[in-house]
């Protein structure tokens, strides 16, 4: 229920609704809301925001939900699903983008699930490959160079052998 200054807007927004015979639907409410609560500096600023938003360092998850938020500060740039999956796709890192666009999806729900699992099989091929990597430097470290290894402590105290060819650095 709406009380005190918020029931009194609410009150007003109904009679010029009334007045220019103005459908109350939720979009209107919200617009209504918008324009008492959120001056115009606030919406242009999110707005420019939603134009510039990039995947960056968001995983899909956070980026598809910023989409989402951000979206309803410029519903003219994103008025038809179309334009969704086209500025969804645009903001994607390039790897997932190029695969998400090579489908040519166009329906949004759609497209975003499908870059969410090309960015999860993305990770898994990385943690695939590091695991591959890590054992692979592991497996040289453990192999003896020598008949002796020596430990990080005589590695590092160890003075530098000098070759012959430089005299001077011998007699220091």
């Amino acid at each position: 229920m709406v009380e005190g200054e918020a029931e009194h807007w609410w009150n007003l927004v109904k009679q010029t609704w009334r007045e220019l015979g103005t459908e109350p639907t939720w979009e209107n409410v919200l617009v209504a809301f918008d324009e008492k609560y959120f001056p115009d500096s606030v919406r242009e600023r999110k707005e420019v925001e939603f134009i510039e938003l990039q995947q960056g360092n968001m995983v899909g998850e956070h980026y598809a939900t910023r989409f989402t938020e951000l979206s309803r500060y410029a519903p003219h740039i994103v008025n038809t699903e179309a334009w969704k999956v086209v500025k969804f796709e645009r903001g994607l890192w390039l790897d997932i983008r190029d695969r998400v666009m090579s489908a040519n999806l166009k329906s949004y729900a759609p497209m975003v699930d499908f870059a969410l699992k090309i960015e999860r099989d993305c990770e898994n091929h990385r943690s695939r490959k590091e695991g591959k990597m890590k054992a692979a430097f592991e497996a040289q470290e453990n192999t003896p160079t020598s008949s002796k290894k020596r430990s990080e402590k005589e590695v590092i105290s160890a003075e530098p052998e000098i070759p012959e060819e430089f005299p001077e650095q011998h007699e220091q």
